[in-house]
Order: C-alpha cells, then sequence, then structure tokens
C-alpha cells in the first residue's frame, strides 16, 4: 500500500512499508533484479528469505511510493 522508508547500502536495500497486514520490514540484495514486473501496474517483489509480497497496483499507490518503484522498474 505504501512505502514507508526506503534506505540501500553496499548493494543491499531495506525496506519498511505497510500492506494489507500491517507495516513490516524486508531486506532485497541486488534490488532491480529483485522486483518482477507482471503487467504495466502490477509486480512482485522478492526479499533475501524468499519471501514474495504483490504489488497488486501502482496505480493505488501514494505518489512518494510510486516514485520509489519507479527507480527499479
Amino acid at each position: 500500500k505504501k512505502i514507508l522508508t526506503l534506505k540501500e547500502t553496499r548493494g543491499f536495500s531495506f525496506w519498511q512499508v505497510l500492506t494489507d497486514a500491517g507495516e513490516l520490514s524486508f531486506t532485497l540484495q541486488d534490488t532491480s533484479r529483485s522486483i518482477a514486473k507482471i503487467s504495466e501496474d502490477r509486480a512482485f517483489i522478492f526479499d533475501i528469505c524468499g519471501n514474495r509480497y504483490e504489488i497488486e497496483s501502482f496505480a493505488a499507490l501514494d505518489r512518494k511510493s510510486r516514485k520509489c518503484m519507479e527507480l527499479y522498474i
């Protein structure tokens, strides 16, 4: 639903997000390769623990979150 914070260092990105299930944090290694765009409006994110997160609609994200995602897709 929303990216609260996003920090990058040494090839890793650290995400704090708001989801349907509440607030959570996860880490990606090689961020661009950890995000798979499924369609123009949908993507999956795969964290370093093998968890998968779905962005059902980029249009539903707030402006700041969409801008963050545009950097990687």
